[in-house]
């Protein structure tokens, strides 16, 4: 059976750092996100001053946030199936 985005459910995941190219954000868990069925993405920064970002593109996420394999999706529901189809660069390791 193909995979339909209305058939899976939203995924969570966090955005863990392990290298901070600008200083800004530091390293560890500095975001959390949802992958929802629609194929957009929330993601909610930890910071001192909390934002949310809404993108089209989970390979949006990975070539603005990947910080050139220094970040990583560490996903805490079971990692969708079409992920690495989603993902077009190999920006961010996944697990």
């Amino acid at each position: 059976m193909a995979w339909r985005k209305e058939e899976r459910l939203p995924a969570r995941f966090r955005l863990v750092r392990e290298r901070d190219v600008t200083g800004v954000s530091g390293v560890g868990v500095v975001a959390h996100g949802v992958w929802l069925p629609n194929g957009l993405i929330g993601l909610g920064w930890n910071s001192a001053t909390p934002s949310m970002v809404t993108y089209t593109h989970l390979s949006d996420v990975v070539e603005i946030h990947g910080h050139d394999g220094g970040t990583f999706l560490d996903w805490i529901d079971p990692e969708p199936e079409p992920v690495h189809q989603a993902i077009t660069t190999a920006v961010v390791r996944l697990p």
